[in-house]
């Protein structure tokens, strides 16, 4: 599996159905800031990153994501 990071703003975030555990998970829209283009996916089940992405929303943080089965899985957010 190969882990791609990235700098980023999002742009658009909407919370979809919890995990199995009952953990938030968001369907997100991020803008690469480097390179201008759009990344959509969702976030990983089960995972901090649930409880984290809407903190700061306007400002740019590190995102690292995978793919798995052709989507897009966000991993984790770091404030820079």
């Amino acid at each position: 599996m190969k882990i791609n990071t990235f700098v980023g703003i999002i742009t658009y975030y909407e919370r979809i159905t919890n995990s199995r555990m009952g953990n938030p998970r968001y369907f997100v829209i991020i803008q690469n800031q480097e390179t201008g283009e759009t990344i959509k996916g969702n976030t990983q089940s089960d995972a901090k990153i649930g409880y984290i992405l809407t903190d700061y929303i306007k400002e740019p943080k590190i995102f690292t994501y995978h793919k798995a089965h052709n989507n897009i899985i966000f991993d984790k957010v770091e404030r820079l």
